[in-house]
């Protein structure tokens, strides 16, 4: 955890020294995919570090955990369906 301004960060970072080029290529393109985005329901990206051999990025901290957590937490997995019926009909 780290703070800029006063706000609470998460730093995600990659050390190109342990990863093939694939990894590094996939994150180097996270990176410049989350950097660009800018909406109020969306982490924000606060920066990124370009300098090999580590990459990283910086985002404001959910203080409630990952989405993953949420999604998984209490052995359910929710889904964008409103009921158990739309997810059985969808491929239908």
């Amino acid at each position: 955890m780290a703070s800029y301004h006063g706000t609470r960060c998460a730093i995600k970072e990659m050390n190109c020294a342990v990863v093939d080029a694939n990894a590094v290529a996939k994150f180097k393109a996270e990176l410049n995919l989350i950097g660009g985005l800018r909406h109020p329901s969306i982490v924000q990206c606060v920066g990124v570090c370009w300098e090999e051999p580590n990459y990283c990025m910086i985002a404001e901290l959910c203080s409630n955990g990952s989405l993953d957590k949420l999604l998984t937490s209490d052995g359910k997995t929710l889904t964008w369906a409103k009921n158990q019926d739309a997810v059985s009909n969808a491929g239908k």
